[in-house]
Formats: C-alpha cells, structure tokens, sequence
C-alpha cells in the first residue's frame, strides 16, 4: 500500500482541467452512491505533505482497494482527456478501436481505421505502429478474401519489408542521439580530445549521413541534431546554423510536426542558439528565424510556455551579444510582464535566470538604479537553495552597483557582509572576495592616483582569476566586473567598452570563417 505522501503525488501532477474531468467521471461511473475513491481523491488533493490518513474517513477500512481503483480512474481519466493530444495517443486508440471493430466482425470499418492509422505511422515515422497496421491488415485480408489470398498478403509482406528496415534505422538513431545527449550535459566547454572523439564516433555514420539528407521528419531531426552538435564542437557553428536554419524552414510548412515532437522541437531551438552564439551572427536573420519559430502554434499550455521561455532567452541573448541595446530595452518590460503572468507556473530557477539577465543588461547599458532593482529582486526570491551562482553574483553586482549609485556608507556594510558570507565558503575560485576587497580599498582611496592604484591592482586579480579558467566554464560575473574595472579606469563609458567588445568578438568570429573558407 502507498503513504499519503506517494498517493498525494499523483494528485499533484493533474492540471485543474485534468482533476475536473477525473471528478466527473468518477461520478458518472458511481451513480448515486457515494464514492470512497471521490472521497480519497478531495482528500489527497486538500492535504498538506506529511499528512496521515483520517483514521474515521469511510475510505480507511478498505484502502489498498480504494488507493488502487483511485489510480486505475486516474489513469482512465487522462487516457480519455488526452487520446487525440498527440500522435502516439491517437495512434494507441484507433489500434483498440480496430481491435474492436475486427472483433464486431466490422471489417470494411475496420480496413478504413487502419489505412488512416498506417498513413498517419508512416508519415510520422511511428513505424512500431504502421508495423501493428500491417498486422491487422494481414488478419483481415486472411478472413475477408475468397479464394487465394497470397497475391494480397505477398504485397503486405513487401510493404512490411521497408517498414522494418525503417524501425530498425530509427531505433539507431534515436540511440545515438540519446548518448550524445547524455555525453554533452556539459555543453558547449568540454572539449577535451577523448570527448571530442566519443563524438565522432556517434556521428560518422552512413545512417546519420543519408537521413539527414533524405530522412522523414523525425528522422531528419535527429540526424540534423546529431551533426550540428558535433559541428558545434568542432568549433564550426557556422555549418550547424545551415543545419538548423534549414531543418526548422521544413518544421515551418508543416503545423503537425510542431506539436508532435516538442521537446525534440525545444532541444534543437537551444542548440540553433548556441550555434548563433558562436558564429558571426547578422542580427536582423536570426531576429527573422526567431520570429519564424515563435509563429510555431498549437502545443499544449505547459508545452506552449516552455517554447516561449525559450524563445525569449533566444531574442534576448541574441539582442545582448550583439550589441542591441534597442532590442534589449523592449524585451525587458514585455519579458516582465510574461514572467508575472506566468509565476505561478514558472520555478524559482527559470525566473531567476531571466532577473539576472536583466540586471546584467541595464548594468553594461549604465543604467544602474534599474540594474539594482533587478538584484533587489533576485536577493528576495525565496528558494534560497535554487541557481546559488546567481545569487552570489547578485551579491557581488549589489556592492558594485551601490558604489556607482554613491551609497558609500550602505556598500561599506554590504561589502563586511559579503565578506563575511563568502569567507564561510571554500571556494576553489573565490571571485567574490577579490570584487569585495577591491571595493572597499576603491571607497578608501583618497586621491585620484590612490584610485588608480586600487583600479590596478582589482584588474590585475581580475586577469589572474580568468587565466586560470581559460578552458573552464565561464565564471558567472567575472567578463562583467573586468570590463567595468576598464570603464573605471579609462573614464569610457561601460556601455561603450561592452559594445567594443562585441565587435571584437564579432570580428573574431568573422575572421575564423575566413580562415576555414580558405
């Protein structure tokens, strides 16, 4: 028998629509009576976690039998909600329905269902099913024929033939694809040569090479996804945007692809981004392919707002490593917004992710008091355990941020207190300390040649702490804080110096594509 809290779990997973729609249908099948599995369910669905069952609910007498038949209306309820959401889930009922049409002895009815189900396999490369179909097929035409009916069942026989090679291509693919994956969680920084080689292995195939090409859609997905990765990791991000660019055009013309495969859809828009980011992007193509994608309709609501999310990351982080302050300063408001609207569907983690964003923007734009509401923000949320890189960050951009604003007294005591909270903590790159102890001296210097001096100094720590990641992850922060110690320095603006820094390593890029050509 399950605890309260595993029962409790199943409740937890339902939408309001889905708890609704189990609701009605465990009254249907009750009649006038009473549930106990009703009951059980409000009851799951009012407790708080580490609840007991009520020791006088009716239920309680006969719980192994009730929690079960809760389940089994559970998992009725969403079959029936959700038997025409996506491919496989049609394709599941009309195989029952042929079942019980073939059991009626309702044959041409039958024959009709499965030649719609074959098509739909077969077009969605679902060649488990169209293999099922043919089955069928093969089962009717045995009863129904009169006379010889080998001819008929000698052609099924040579349409399962491919539909089998097929199966048996695809279950490749999806195999490699999923190892690649599980090999690049780290992606895009380790590039080491055993990594790079395990790579290459999963991707110099002749399947991969010809479905790529000439593939259906789900196999020419992974396929694509395959070879832009490993391109990605050759340092060609310029052959893995063709890739993509050229892969989503086709997702474009055909609605049913969106729907159908979403997570696979959402995967492959992160790594067109990634692939953007490392190449010599023109800002107004990608912002064209961004507005292409986001015209992809009809996913379900959680579905729908994962690819949103994505999306806006997308345009944002394109608009920022750019140089497109423009484009940044309207997606910050609209960005808000969506993110209040959807709060309550959105983890800590997710918006998190978006504040710091923002806060890093305003701050290279020089716009500083809006820059520290957005920290304001951060320090506030409440999953104190959720992205603690983005909130030491966000320590390290408030003392940074307070002595541009001149709140010379405030910053001594939050840079004591960042001291203080980072000295806990044995970092093995304490980057965080460096940026506290700099200011402090910046704020004691009592001359212009004292500043100076202090600004040396920070930006000489500074270059030491990032020659030592040179092939780590990037340190969150730190490219950040060292261009506005060159601003400070320098008197230019630190919009000035970033957008200097974009172009160089926009020439940089350039400049390596010229080398590949030649």
């Amino acid at each position: 028998m399950e605890t309260p809290d595993e029962l409790k779990k199943w409740v937890e997973s339902l939408t309001i629509a889905e708890k609704r729609f189990i609701k009605l249908l465990g009254k249907a099948r009750s009649g006038a009576k009473d549930s106990q599995q009703l009951e059980l369910f409000d009851w799951l669905n009012q407790a708080q976690p580490g609840d007991s069952f009520p020791g006088k609910a009716r239920f309680i007498q006969n719980l192994p039998t009730v929690s079960n038949r809760l389940k089994d209306l559970m998992l009725d309820g969403l079959r029936l909600l959700h038997k025409e959401d996506n491919t496989d889930a049609v394709l599941r009922t009309t195989l029952d329905e042929i079942a019980i049409l073939v059991e009626k002895k309702l044959y041409p009815a039958a024959l009709r269902q499965m030649k719609r189900a074959k098509n739909l396999a077969l077009d969605r490369c679902r060649y488990a099913f169209a293999l099922q179909c043919i089955e069928w097929e093969q089962k009717i035409t045995g009863i129904i024929t009169t006379g010889d009916a080998s001819r008929n069942l000698e052609k099924l026989r040579e349409e399962e033939i491919p539909a089998l090679k097929k199966l048996e291509e695809l279950r490749e693919l999806q195999h490699r694809h999923e190892l690649l994956l599980a090999l690049v969680k780290q992606f895009p920084y380790h590039r080491d040569a055993a990594t790079l080689q395990q790579i290459t292995d999963l991707t110099d195939n002749e399947i991969v090479y010809r479905l790529s090409e000439k593939g259906a859609y789900l196999e020419k997905a992974l396929a694509v996804n395959l070879l832009g990765i490993r391109d990605l990791y050759r340092r060609d991000a310029t052959a893995a945007v063709l890739r993509y660019r050229q892969l989503l055009r086709e997702w474009q013309s055909r609605p049913g692809w969106q729907t159908d495969q979403v997570s696979l859809l959402l995967l492959i828009c992160k790594f067109y981004q990634s692939a953007c980011f490392f190449s010599p992007v023109d800002w107004d193509e990608a912002r064209q392919y961004i507005t292409m994608v986001n015209d992809f309709k009809g996913m379900p609501p959680d579905a729908g707002r994962d690819f949103q999310r994505m999306l806006y990351h997308n345009q944002f982080s394109l608009g920022l490593n750019t140089g497109k302050f423009d484009s940044v300063e309207t997606l910050i408001p609209e960005i808000d917004q969506w993110i209040s609207r959807e709060q309550s569907h959105l983890t800590g983690a997710q918006q998190l992710s978006f504040l710091c964003n923002f806060a890093v923007a305003e701050f290279l734009g020089d716009h500083f008091a809006s820059a520290n509401r957005f920290i304001t923000r951060i320090l506030n949320m409440p999953n104190r355990e959720a992205r603690k890189d983005i909130r030491a960050f966000a320590l390290v951009l408030q003392v940074v941020l307070q002595y541009e604003l001149g709140n010379l007294e405030l910053n001594e005591y939050l840079a004591r207190s960042g001291k203080r909270h980072f000295s806990k903590n044995a970092f093995e790159v304490n980057f965080e300390l460096i940026v506290f102890k700099h200011i402090e001296a910046m704020m004691r210097a009592g001359s212009q040649a004292d500043m100076q001096q202090s600004l040396g100094k920070f930006i000489s720590d500074l270059d030491k702490l990032a020659a030592q990641l040179v092939d780590a992850v990037p340190l969150l922060g730190l490219k950040e804080i060292q261009m506005w110690t060159q601003s400070k320095r320098t008197g230019v603006p630190l919009r000035t110096i970033f957008l200097q820094e974009v172009k160089k390593n926009l020439e940089a890029l350039e400049q390596t594509e010229l080398l590949k050509s030649n």
